[in-house]
């Protein structure tokens, strides 16, 4: 929500809520995380646009209110 860029140990419940690669980057072992560290940190045009896309999706679909609102709709009380 902090509209930051998330790069991020990969785990599958996280992959279930951000499009990997547009929205969010993972890495999986010590190795990937220094190799995309740096391709980032040297590519700011590509991270920007991560970091946008994640936080619109975060925002738009990922807020308590959101996740609420949902469960009412299930429950049927909305």
């Amino acid at each position: 929500m902090s509209g930051a860029f998330y790069l991020v140990e990969y785990f599958e419940e996280l992959a279930e809520f951000f499009e990997k690669d547009r929205e969010i980057v993972f890495f999986e072992s010590p190795e990937e995380l220094v190799d995309k560290a740096r391709y980032y940190l040297a590519h700011e045009h590509a991270r920007e646009r991560i970091r946008l896309a994640g936080m619109r999706r975060a925002r738009n679909e990922h807020t308590w209110h959101k996740r609420f609102e949902v469960a009412f709709k299930q429950m049927g009380l909305s």
